[in-house]
């Protein structure tokens, strides 16, 4: 059978999975090439930024900073209350 249970794990991912989303939304919007690398700021008190540092920089082929956001273009990802402040 299929479980549908919502563990921590499976809402970590979720939230690192909309943050690339939304990365990659902006990248489109800024006209970057696919090829290019991006710079991003990723601020959140939030751990899972870390865990997934790594997959979100290869899944948007950018350069993932964790800190106070410095870029020009600024978003908020907010997931289940979970808010991540993401600059391009």
């Amino acid at each position: 059978y299929l479980d549908t249970e919502r563990t921590p794990e499976l809402e970590d991912e979720s939230l690192a999975r909309e943050v690339m989303r939304q990365i990659q939304v902006m990248r489109k919007e800024k006209g970057l090439d696919v090829s290019e690398k991006a710079e991003v700021w990723i601020s959140s008190e939030d751990k899972t930024m870390k865990t997934y540092k790594k997959a979100i920089a290869k899944e948007t082929n950018s350069d993932i900073v964790i800190g106070k956001p410095e870029g020009k273009k600024k978003e908020s990802v907010d997931f289940k209350g979970r808010k991540v402040e993401v600059s391009l």
